[in-house]
């Protein structure tokens, strides 16, 4: 099976412009990351274990600008994936 891609995003704080705005970035980021990764990782499958759904959660983070989570059937599928995740 194909990896998933998700993204969880912030919220801004209320009646906070500049965080809106930082915000508004850091989700942007996280929502055109999410695209290169999709389109990077095309129909990538684990030889070994087919049936099995993998996982890529982008997270948008105030303090590191995103977060990558990764759930993986196998050590060696994320250590191929990894490399392709890369920036």
């Amino acid at each position: 099976m194909p990896i998933q891609i998700h993204t969880k995003k912030l919220r801004p704080w209320q009646n906070d412009l500049a965080d809106e705005i930082k915000v508004g970035m850091l989700n942007e980021m996280v929502d055109d990351f999410a695209r290169e990764v999709t389109k990077g990782l095309g129909a990538l499958n684990c030889r070994r274990h087919p049936d099995v759904m993998s996982h890529v959660t982008i997270v948008a983070d105030r303090t590191e600008t995103m977060v990558i989570l990764k759930e993986f059937c196998c050590h060696e599928f994320e250590a191929l994936v990894s490399l392709k995740l890369a920036r």
